[in-house]
């Protein structure tokens, strides 16, 4: 060896033996589901849309992406015998586990012969749109708020993001049957008539503050019997679900009040998650800067508390818990 070479290799051999750490990546857990039986479809592949990484569902129906960059991504969810699924933003933060909502895969006849295909009439569309938590948490002047959201839907009325209340094609307030985990609740804003005015149109705070909705769907009209109770809108809200890997805990303390939230494994169970939010909020601070002190000292508060069990990959029990309250 020369004197050269030997040189390189004293100058080389810090990096070899040192290399740079690697940034903290982040990983992608979940399960795939028969959306008819809600039986674990075993084998599914998940591929993650514009990159190398995808997994393969295990016969629970379980998968799990790792080692993926911070951002949002969409998952592309296929298997024998049912139709393509396609989930949308789904977040991935460094060193977190992102554990996503049972992704339920419709059946699809798999054809085995000729098809002959025939003109026919086209149907028309019912008004019926979805939206997913992201989407609610990025609509324009919405806040996150799931009522202010749908706002944006053809003939939807939001008091143009006043109040957190919606009139549907001339209805009511009250005229709206709302759902949230099939369970129907007649008031979900706070400081619902404390006036003419707001009793005439709603009140100005939803109970559910941003990213407690998972998904919202909206029926304008052609709705079925099953939701007979009202005449103008459905809006039926599902209540996001704790992820079963990690934690996460926040707050914040502002000029409104305190609000705390949970979300993660219920210690010690290991096959239950849990999520909870609290929120004190005194409006008098708020008041006082804004020159309304006739309004007296508005308070509210709210806590709400979901659990979900799994017992096996067929069958798991929710828990909720609301309690709202005003003044």
């Amino acid at each position: 060896m020369t004197a050269v070479q030997g040189f390189m290799v004293l100058m080389l051999s810090p990096v070899l033996v040192h290399p740079a750490p690697d940034e903290p990546r982040g990983h992608i857990m979940g399960r795939v589901v028969d959306a008819i039986t809600m039986q674990p479809v075993a084998g599914a592949r998940v591929e993650v849309v514009g990159h190398p990484r995808r997994a393969t569902a295990d016969d629970a129906g379980l998968y799990r992406i790792e080692d993926l960059g911070e951002g949002v991504y969409r998952l592309e969810v296929r298997s024998m015998g049912y139709a393509a699924h396609l989930a949308t933003d789904v977040v991935v933060v460094r060193g977190k586990t992102t554990y996503l909502d049972e992704i339920g895969l419709a059946p699809v006849p798999v054809a085995m012969g000729g098809v002959t295909v025939a003109p026919g009439i086209a149907e028309a569309g019912g008004s019926r749109h979805s939206f997913q938590r992201e989407e609610i948490r990025r609509t324009p002047g919405g806040s996150g708020d799931v009522v202010r959201a749908m706002g944006t839907l053809p003939g939807v009325s939001t008091s143009e993001g006043e109040l957190s209340a919606m009139t549907v094609r001339g209805g009511g307030v009250h005229d709206n049957l709302i759902l949230i985990d099939n369970i129907p609740l007649e008031k979900i804003n706070h400081f619902e008539g404390g006036s003419d005015e707001q009793e005439a149109q709603g009140g100005r705070f939803s109970i559910f503050t941003a990213g407690l909705i998972e998904r919202a769907t909206f029926h304008g009209g052609g709705f079925g019997a099953e939701y007979g109770r009202k005449g103008a809108a459905v809006l039926d809200l599902t209540m996001r679900e704790g992820n079963m890997v990690s934690r996460t805990v926040s707050g914040s303390y502002d000029l409104l009040g305190l609000e705390l939230n949970y979300d993660g494994p219920a210690y010690p169970l290991s096959n239950t998650s849990l999520v909870v939010n609290y929120r004190d909020f005194d409006l008098v601070n708020a008041l006082a800067i804004a020159g309304e002190e006739g309004f007296g000292d508005p308070v509210m508060s709210d806590l709400i508390v979901k659990t979900t069990t799994y017992l096996n990959p067929a069958n798991r029990i929710s828990v909720l818990g609301i309690r709202s309250s005003d003044r």
